[in-house]
């Protein structure tokens, strides 16, 4: 895999705030994510608390954050 592409990761979501998006994969610590970085689906605003969400995160990125 090159270091630019996407992979899907499934998180939880916990918060985010107006650069960066906090959220849990599986048992594993909380990480933030900034959201120049990632793509997720937030059309009409973000996802509660506790939701199951599909994050498009670049592989470097997913790397750095533990989430592979």
């Amino acid at each position: 895999m090159n270091s630019r592409e996407m992979i899907a990761c499934t998180v939880t979501f916990i918060r985010s705030t107006k650069d960066a998006v906090l959220v849990r994969d599986g048992d594993k610590d909380v990480v933030w994510l900034p959201k120049s970085q990632i793509e997720y689906d937030n059309d009409g605003g973000d996802p509660g608390t506790g939701t199951i969400i599909d994050v498009n995160v670049p592989e470097w990125l997913a790397e750095e954050k533990d989430l592979l």
